[in-house]
């Protein structure tokens, strides 16, 4: 998606998407889609119950965004068992099944 929004014209990612998929660009329909919309309201929506639960703020954050990508790191040796809530390790199981159902 990254390189969706910072492709330019002219530019070697350019012709290589060019010559993988197709002719028109993607960052028009990449913007106009809802998929940031939903990609951001899942990543708030993590945040807030995770601080809500008892998670610090930087944990939280960090948790959401691998929860939501690579479906359940964590940041402590421990994962998420280094919390010791069983709300959070509840949130963490929601997080990562909307991650790996989801369309992004």
């Amino acid at each position: 998606m990254v390189i969706g929004i910072l492709i330019r014209p002219g530019t070697a990612a350019a012709r290589l998407y060019k010559s993988e998929v197709r002719e028109e660009k993607i960052k028009p329909s990449i913007t106009n889609t809802a998929i940031w919309w939903i990609y951001l309201l899942y990543t708030i929506l993590g945040i807030v119950l995770y601080v809500l639960a008892g998670m610090p703020l930087f944990d939280a954050i960090n948790n959401t965004f691998t929860n939501l990508s690579t479906g359940g790191m964590s940041i402590k040796n421990n994962n998420i068992g280094a919390c010791g809530s069983d709300l959070i390790t509840l949130i963490t199981i929601i997080l990562m099944i909307i991650g790996g159902t989801s369309f992004f």
